[in-house]
C-alpha cells in the first residue's frame, strides 16, 4: 500500500519529479566522467614512470652503485620468477661506460687567426693557434675549417689523417708533423652513458621504450645499438653511424668495442634520450667474456599482469633467496613517487569538491522538495498515516527517484566516461608535445579509466547523499502536528 501511494507521488507533479531526477542525474553524470579521469590521469603517470623505466619491481642483489660487484646468474632467478604466472620479467646488464662518436671534416688546413667561437663539446677551448705551415700534434690547437665556402668553425683537432697514416693527439713526436694542404679533420665527442644489455623480446613484454622508436628498429642484432634522440645529438651522428663504448665489466678491466646505431628512441625523457645506451645482451656477454657461458645479469625488470604491485612483492620475495633485494618502483624512485601522491591527493581533492557540489545540490533540491508538501503531509497525517508511515513512505519515493535518476544520468555519464577512456581530453593547444617535469612524462592527451568501479562508487555516494538528503525533512514533517501543517499552507 505505501509503495503503491509512493509510486503514485512521482506522476502527481511531472515538473517537479523532472527537476529533481535532472539534478540527481546530473551529478551523476558529472561525476562518474570526472572520477575516471582522475584515475586515468594518475595510471598514466605510474605508467610513464614504470613502463619506461624498471618497470613494476626491481630484482638486484646489492646497491646499484656497484654494478660490477652486484652481478649473479640467471639461473639463480629464472625458476622462481617463472613460478609467478602474473608477472614478466626481462634480465639485463647494466654498466656505467663512456660513449665516443667521431666527425670527420675534409678541408684545405688555413692557418690563421680565426674570430668565430672556439669551444668544443666538454666546454675546453685554446686560443692558440700555431702560424706555420706544419701541424705538430703535440699540442692541442684550433684549425679553422671552411663550412659551405661562406663562413668557418672552430674546433679542437684531435686527430689528423692524410692518405699514408693517421696521426693522434697523444703522439707527440715531432717526427709525425703533418704537410701543409688538404686533408681531413677529426672531432671526437665523448658523453657519459648507461650501457645496458637486455633482451629486447623480453623487454617488450616489461618495458613501452619499443614504442618509443623513431628511426631505424627496435629488434637490433649484432653489434649494434639503440639510443636516445639527444645523446645521438650530442654524439654528431646518426642512424648507421659507428660510435665506440668503452665499459669496465665485472673484472674491472676496461674493455672498448665499435658499434654501428640500429634504432634511435626519443622518450622525452631527459635522462633516458641523453644517456641510455642498449644493445643485445648476449653481445655484451661475448664482448665480456667470449668463451663465457654462464648468463649474467646484475638487475631483474618485472612487470605485474593482474595483480597488484604491493601483493606481487611478497610472493616474489618468497621464491628468491633472501640475498636478493626485491624494490618497488616508488622505492627506487621516490621523487618521482612524491609526485604521483601529489597528483593523487589534488586529484581527491577536486573530485571530492565535485561530489560535494553535487551531493549538496541534489541534497537542496530534495529538501525542497519535501518541504513543499508539508500540507500534503499535514493531510495524510490527519487522514490517519502514522510517522514511521509517512517517513516510510518519503524514503520509497527518493529510492525511486534515485534509481530512475542513476540509469539516465548513469547511462550518460558512462557514455561520456567511454568516450574518453577512448579518445581523451586534448590539451595540446597548452602543451604541444606533452610536459616533462622532474623524469616524469605528462602526455597532451588526458585518457579516462573505464572500469566497473569507477561508475559504482560516484553511483553509491550521490545515491546514499540522496535518500538521506530527504530523510531529514520527512523525519521533521512527520514530527509537527498534522493541523498545523494545514493551516501553515493555507
Amino acid at each position: 500500500m505505501i509503495f503503491r501511494i509512493a509510486f503514485r507521488n512521482l506522476f502527481r507533479n511531472p515538473s517537479r519529479t523532472f527537476a529533481t531526477m535532472a539534478a540527481i542525474g546530473f551529478g551523476v553524470l558529472v561525476c562518474i566522467p570526472a572520477f575516471g579521469l582522475a584515475l586515468g590521469v594518475s595510471r598514466a603517470l605510474k605508467t610513464g614512470i614504470t613502463g619506461l623505466r624498471n618497470g613494476d619491481i626491481t630484482v638486484s642483489v646489492s646497491s646499484p652503485d656497484s654494478f660490477q660487484k652486484s652481478t649473479f646468474t640467471v639461473a639463480q632467478v629464472s625458476a622462481g620468477l617463472d613460478s609467478v604466472k602474473q608477472i614478466k620479467w626481462v634480465e639485463r646488464l647494466r654498466y656505467p661506460a663512456k660513449i665516443y662518436a667521431e666527425k670527420r671534416i675534409k678541408a684545405p688546413f688555413l692557418y690563421r687567426k680565426c674570430n668565430a667561437v672556439r669551444k668544443n663539446s666538454s666546454g675546453s677551448c685554446d686560443g692558440y693557434i700555431p702560424e706555420k705551415y706544419n701541424l705538430s700534434t703535440g699540442i692541442s690547437m684550433m684549425i679553422d675549417v671552411p663550412a659551405d665556402g661562406t663562413s668557418c668553425i672552430s674546433i679542437i683537432v684531435q686527430g689528423i689523417s692524410s692518405d699514408k697514416k693517421t696521426v693522434e693527439i697523444n703522439d707527440c713526436s715531432l717526427e709525425n708533423n703533418i704537410p701543409y694542404g688538404d686533408g681531413e679533420l677529426i672531432h671526437q665527442i665523448s658523453e657519459q652513458i648507461m650501457f645496458t644489455g637486455t633482451d629486447f623480446q623480453k623487454e617488450r613484454e616489461v618495458s613501452d621504450l619499443h614504442k618509443k622508436i623513431t628511426q631505424g628498429k627496435w629488434d637490433t642484432d649484432g653489434e649494434t645499438v639503440v639510443l636516445g634522440q639527444k645523446l645521438l645529438s650530442k654524439l654528431e651522428t646518426s642512424l648507421t653511424g659507428k660510435v665506440t663504448i668503452i665499459f669496465a665489466p665485472r673484472d674491472g678491466i676496461p674493455i672498448d668495442n665499435n658499434f654501428t646505431v640500429g634504432g634511435v628512441f626519443k622518450s622525452r625523457i631527459e635522462q633516458l634520450d641523453s644517456s641510455e645506451v642498449l644493445v643485445p645482451i648476449n653481445v655484451l656477454r661475448r664482448i665480456e667474456n667470449p668463451y663465457g657461458k654462464i648468463k649474467y645479469a646484475n638487475e631483474i625488470a618485472v612487470k605485474t599482469r593482474g595483480i597488484p604491485t604491493k601483493e606481487a612483492i611478497p610472493v616474489i620475495k618468497r621464491k628468491l633467496d633472501k640475498k636478493f633485494r626485491v624494490i618497488p618502483w616508488w622505492e627506487s624512485l621516490p621523487s618521482l613517487a612524491r609526485i604521483v601522491d601529489f597528483n593523487e591527493g589534488l586529484s581527491i581533492m577536486i573530485l571530492s569538491i565535485i561530489l560535494l557540489m553535487a551531493a549538496m545540490g541534489t541534497m537542496n533540491t530534495m529538501m525542497m522538495v519535501v518541504m513543499e508538501r508539508k500540507r500534503e503531509f499535514g493531510m495524510l497525517r490527519a487522514l490517519g498515516m502514522s510517522p514511521s508511515k509517512l517517513v516510510l513512505m518519503v524514503t520509497i519515493e527518493s529510492f525511486l527517484l534515485v534509481f530512475f535518476s542513476m540509469i539516465i544520468g548513469g547511462t550518460a555519464g558512462v557514455g561520456l566516461l567511454k568516450y574518453l577512456s577512448v579518445y581523451g581530453i586534448d590539451l595540446s593547444f597548452l602543451m604541444q608535445d606533452g610536459l616533462e617535469l622532474s623524469g616524469l612524462v605528462i602526455e597532451p592527451i588526458w585518457k579516462a579509466r573505464f572500469a566497473l568501479d569507477v561508475i559504482i562508487k560516484p553511483v553509491i555516494i550521490l545515491s546514499v547523499v540522496t535518500i538521506l538528503a530527504s530523510l531529514w525533512p520527512a523525519i521533521k514533517a512527520s514530527q509537527s502536528p498534522a493541523a498545523m501543517d494545514i493551516v501553515e499552507e493555507n
